[in-house]
């Protein structure tokens, strides 16, 4: 636990009350006792590296390249994207990929190059593998993109040698020849998947950063390091908060040799260390740039896609899939709050607008409408005809769109918590027993979305969202949360996922968690209305998430750089294929400042999805408020009148 992880408890606690913070005490608890006893120590560990190269086996679209103690798979797809594994690691499955991977380039050839080394040529890409494992990526005429140095692995001495004797997998004997392997039943190094590794890169020496996700310090990134690891900043974020709900391994890298992008397809914690270049002055010389990426585990395997920024970008949407396209409807300024205290002030909201001249396309309910904050139920006494009400605004052309949370309280007599345990579909941890968290509903348990068939059986509730009148959701808490007073607010890392068939715990499973959840309400909405474009919006994901729906810039702290942080929060996005990224503006907290709404509406154009009001003006976002006062500041103290809130 660093300090980051301190504050971010200390915020959660801070949020959640004071019955909720000694249940988060109680689960954090939970949580690191259960990963003290299923998760192995690191203790000693043993380093190797690729060795010398003894040769290369010549595949369609490239080829394998043996080194002593590794290997190396490229392969050159017909669009010009390359993939790069080592150890065996093949392009699929990936949770990125859009359907199959993409066929590869007939006409790449693997041929000798000088000092021992390999090389690959394309129509599109030039790539060179020397003889002990660097990869340089060239553009057709030779101008050098990237050069990645040879990777390093940190293997567990108690998996290199399981009898405790041994040499480590792949490690030099003491006479200089490389060490009999211990591997695993698909060929991989003993350890492979569980062993932590880096890579270091150069790039040119006027290259810049772009990427990595949703951080409050993009699009551009500049000197520093980057967590993959998608987090709940503990209430709202603000400058310098890192990581944020919404990472991804993906920099889009330009210079003025040419444009990349790297994608390293691996969903488990790591960092990303970048340094900018600097160009030398007259006869001095250049100082390139440079990237390390930290995994603690899974195959090192790469995508570089090489050309101008948007040849680069359409790569990426061909490789990861294209956005899926909303309704018409979502396109316009949506208002979305906590603390509706019942159908009659969601009326009242909605004709503020209208008496004002003010667009409104539709209203957003949070977990307050629910029974207890139980998911897919309805408070009756607050909202006693919902489709009713729903009915209503549509014919005013208002939608209605509900919040769905990924935990569900476990009480017997739950209708979704009984459907759930019926089938099978909660994750559990290494002894089997149900992992359990605590949310805003309480004790809660959570659906392992990494399950097709889990999937399948989620995207079913979505029924009872339609039924109840709502023409779209937004997922909220699925990076995924449970409360903690120390320590990570997430699962275990020990818990156990199906992913996709293939098993694996929580280190793998968490980034693409909310990813997994869009898939299945997308998949569900497509089947229950094929008519319809589904609205889905989710606070997390992963590389791929624009197929299923879009993102918003989530909780952040008002203060003098807030329009700003959440502008580059949804540009960083759509460097990374997500052109759905809405912001809010407003606040979460509570904006007393005119210019602040008024300025975040205007700022609000700038993105391609809605704009989200949360909790306008003092008190705005409280129950039993009235709500006038943002009225007020965008009709009087901004001097700009209701216009300053329309669209072109």
């Amino acid at each position: 636990m660093d300090g980051r992880d301190l504050v971010r408890s200390v915020r959660m606690v801070r949020a959640v009350g004071a019955v909720q913070g000694l249940r988060s005490v109680r689960a954090a608890w939970r949580r690191s006792r259960a990963d003290a006893r299923a998760l192995p120590r690191r203790g000693a560990e043993r380093a190797r590296v690729p060795g010398e190269a003894r040769g290369a086996e010549r595949l369609p679209g490239g080829g394998v390249i043996h080194f002593a103690r590794s290997s190396l798979r490229v392969r050159v797809a017909a669009g010009g994207a390359v993939f790069c594994g080592w150890d065996g690691a093949g392009p699929e499955p990936s949770y990125a990929l859009a359907g199959a991977c993409p066929a590869v380039d007939p006409r790449a050839v693997l041929e000798p190059d000088t000092e021992g080394g390999w090389r690959i040529v394309s129509e599109r890409v030039l790539v060179v593998v020397s003889r002990f494992g660097a990869v340089e990526v060239r553009t057709p005429g030779g101008a050098l993109l990237r050069r990645e140095l040879p990777p390093r692995w940190w293997h567990r001495v108690a998996d290199c040698a399981p009898d405790g004797g041994g040499e480590a997998a792949g490690s030099v004997a003491a006479g200089g020849e490389a060490a009999e392997e211990a591997v695993e039943p698909d060929g991989r190094p003993a350890g492979a998947v569980t062993s932590r590794w880096v890579q270091r890169a150069e790039v040119a020496a006027d290259a810049r950063f772009f990427g990595l996700g949703g951080r409050s310090a993009g699009p551009r990134l500049r000197d520093g390091t980057y967590r993959l690891w998608n987090a709940d900043p503990g209430g709202a974020f603000g400058p310098g908060d890192d990581p944020l709900y919404l990472t991804m391994p993906v920099q889009l890298v330009v210079a003025d040799a040419g444009t990349h992008l790297v994608f390293h397809d691996n969903s488990w914690d790591g960092r990303v260390a970048l340094r900018e270049g600097m160009e030398g002055a007259g006869s001095g010389h250049d100082r390139p740039g440079t990237c390390e990426v930290r995994m603690d585990g899974g195959p090192l395997r790469y995508w570089v896609l090489a050309g101008t920024p948007a040849r680069v970008l359409q790569g990426w949407t061909a490789l990861t899939g294209a956005p899926a396209l909303p309704p018409r409807w979502a396109l316009g300024y949506q208002h979305a709050r906590w603390g509706f205290g019942g159908a009659d002030e969601v009326r009242r909201v909605v004709a503020g607008y209208r008496e004002r001249g003010l667009p409104l396309s539709a209203v957003h309910l949070d977990i307050d409408h629910y029974d207890g904050h139980r998911v897919f139920t309805v408070d009756r006494e607050r909202f006693p005809d919902l489709p009713g009400l729903a009915g209503e605004l549509r014919a005013a052309g208002v939608r209605l769109v509900s919040i769905v949370d990924p935990a569900v309280k476990a009480e017997p007599g739950n209708a979704v918590y009984d459907g759930g345990a019926a089938v099978d579909a909660f994750v559990r941890d290494a002894q089997g027993q149900l992992v359990r968290g605590e949310v805003w509903s309480g004790e809660s348990v959570y659906p392992d979305f990494t399950d097709p068939r889990v999937r399948k059986w989620w995207g079913a509730l979505y029924a009872e969202r339609l039924a109840q009148g709502f023409a779209g959701v937004w997922h909220d808490m699925n990076e995924p949360v449970s409360f903690a007073a120390f320590g990570e607010a997430t699962l275990p890392r020990s818990a156990r996922h199906d992913l996709e068939g293939h098993g694996g715990d929580h280190r793998e499973a968490h980034n693409v968690y909310g990813l997994a959840m869009a898939q299945a309400a997308f998949e569900g909405l497509c089947e229950l209305r094929p008519g319809e474009r589904p609205f889905l919006f989710s606070r997390s994901g992963w590389a791929g998430l624009q197929r299923y729906g879009g993102t918003w810039s989530g909780t952040w702290r008002p203060g003098g750089r807030g329009c700003g942080l959440r502008c580059r929060w949804c540009w960083g996005w759509g460097c990374a294929g997500c052109r759905t990224a809405g912001r809010t503006w407003a606040g979460s907290r509570g904006c007393r400042r005119p210019s602040c709404i008024c300025g975040g509406s205007s700022w609000g154009r700038t993105c391609r999805c809605s704009v989200r009001i949360r909790r306008c003006g003092r008190g705005g976002g409280s129950r039993g408020s009235t709500g006038r006062r943002c009225w007020r500041t965008r009709g009087r103290r901004c001097g700009s009148g209701p216009g300053c809130c329309r669209t072109s």
